[in-house]
């Protein structure tokens, strides 16, 4: 091998040494920064039911007669309803609607008297408007700031359904139920 030939390998092989054994890396970096913004939250308020400007202030049973429980006795095929008005106060840029669900409260008493018959329905209406009802969720609810939006809250005890609770002829059973809660869930639109 010439002396040359030898010469140029040695000294590729003493520049890869060097080159490994510094464990040197060079690069070049930068950054740059971009401006940040404020953030504001909308919101999303129910007000308290106004029952009593919706015209109904009090339960009705079947629809026409003040139902007063001092005096008053259920049976079965019997319905209650109740009017309220709520306001919903929002704030929200792509916040345009709502979905509306009703929650039955508890009934304590007598498991005898509705057992789990008594089913809640609520019909949502902005004037002469329907917005829509039943007993789950009511979705996709056109709402803006200040709508005022008319729940009609109904409860029925069905005729005709067979309970698992005894048929005896007990008079008097007592039971209550619970506050009815009204939620509305915001939608992005």
């Amino acid at each position: 091998m010439k002396k040359s030939t030898k010469g140029a390998l040695a000294a590729a092989a003493a520049g890869t040494l060097l080159l490994g054994g510094a464990g040197s890396l060079a690069y070049w970096t930068d950054s740059s920064t971009v401006s940040g913004t404020s953030i504001t939250s909308g919101y999303l308020d129910l007000s308290t039911p106004d029952c009593s400007s919706a015209g109904l202030h009090d339960w009705q049973i079947d629809g026409g007669t003040a139902y007063d429980p001092a005096t008053m006795r259920l049976v079965p095929g019997d319905t209650l309803t109740k009017k309220c008005n709520i306001t919903v106060n929002k704030a929200g840029t792509h916040f345009t609607s709502a979905d509306f669900t009703v929650a039955q409260g508890a009934t304590s008493g007598s498991s005898q008297l509705f057992g789990d018959e008594l089913t809640l329905t609520a019909a949502y209406s902005k004037g002469a408007v329907s917005l829509g009802s039943g007993s789950g969720t009511t979705t996709n609810v056109a709402v803006q700031n200040g709508d005022t939006v008319t729940v009609d809250l109904t409860i029925t005890w069905p005729y005709g359904v067979e309970d698992n609770s005894s048929n005896a002829p007990t008079a008097g059973l007592a039971a209550a139920l619970d506050a009815i809660t009204i939620t509305a869930k915001q939608n992005h639109n």
